[in-house]
Parts: C-alpha cells; sequence; structure tokens
C-alpha cells in the first residue's frame, strides 16, 4: 500500500505542464484548417491577469487575448495592442472589433469568472505569421482603451511562451 501511494506522489509530481496544440482540424462546412495553441499567462499579478492563445485559421495567424484587471472599459477596432520588445522595437497589432469588458470575458476557467474582463481578437499590421515576436523577447504590453492605456512589464518566463506558441503554430 505504501509503496502504491508513494509511487502516485512520485507520477503526480513528475508531470510537467507544457504548452500544446489543443485544437487541430478542418472545419466540416467552411473547410477551413483551424489551429489553436492553449491558453497561457502573459501577465500575472495583483493588478491584472492577461492570458493570450495563437491561432491560424488557414493562412491567417490570431493573437488573441483576456484580461482580467477590475475595471470596465472598452476597445475599439484598429491599431490598439503594442509590444516593446527586447532590441527596443514596437510591435503593433489590430485589434478586429470594438469590444467592451463583460462578466468572465477575461476569464479562462472558474478562477475570474464572476470579475470584469475583455477578450481581444488581434492580427498583425505587418504580416500575419508573428515572426517579430520570435527574435525578440517581449518586454512590455500596452492595451489602447477607449480611456487612456493599460500598460504592463512582461516577465522573461512568460516571454517565452509566446515564442513557443508561435513555434507550435506554425508546425
Amino acid at each position: 500500500m505504501k509503496k502504491l501511494i508513494l509511487m502516485s506522489l512520485v507520477l503526480l509530481c513528475s508531470t510537467v505542464y507544457a504548452q500544446k496544440i489543443v485544437e487541430n482540424e478542418v472545419d466540416d462546412f467552411t473547410k477551413k484548417s483551424i489551429k489553436r495553441t492553449s491558453w497561457e499567462k502573459l501577465f500575472y499579478e495583483m493588478k491584472g491577469t492577461i492570458y493570450f492563445r495563437i491561432s491560424k485559421i488557414d493562412s491567417n495567424c490570431y493573437f488573441e487575448i483576456k484580461l482580467m484587471n477590475g475595471s470596465v472599459f472598452s476597445v475599439d477596432e484598429g491599431p490598439k495592442i503594442m509590444f516593446k520588445l527586447s532590441n527596443d522595437s514596437i510591435y503593433t497589432l489590430n485589434n478586429l472589433k470594438y469590444t467592451i469588458t463583460n462578466i468572465g470575458e477575461g476569464s479562462i476557467g472558474l478562477n475570474g469568472s464572476g470579475a470584469q474582463g475583455i477578450f481581444l481578437s488581434c492580427v498583425s499590421l505587418t504580416d500575419n505569421k508573428f515572426n517579430d515576436l520570435l527574435d525578440e523577447k517581449v518586454t512590455k504590453i500596452r492595451i489602447y482603451t477607449n480611456s487612456g492605456y493599460l500598460e504592463y512589464d512582461i516577465k522573461p518566463k512568460f516571454a517565452i511562451t509566446i515564442s513557443n506558441a508561435i513555434n507550435l503554430i506554425n508546425l
């Protein structure tokens, strides 16, 4: 019995969480190829939480963000999300549609499902492959809202997940 419990603990402790492809299929009706990564943390502190994933539909790539920070705001359509990269260059994403915060929109599970949040779907203004984000690490993110902007410093451990997601989606 002790060996069984010990073996179970070893197996539980040795499991490693890894970013992965959670959807990889061809839609039966539209015949579009759909590929999506798992939701990953981009920022996680008391002043807010940002999750992201990358979706690829046919040849178009989308950077999707879920943000919770406890306030009500909206984001217009257009160039509203900027990344500052480690070489001090700026990479801009285009928000696809006007969006306002709503209860549970920034959550990816039960945690935060009762809080105000927003879901943004963005495309690159220069290309749809996000390859600039592979070469340099993201150090800051700025999201322009209708009442100003939100800015967050991105820790290196979270910046690496962007490169991992891009590599996964480009396979």
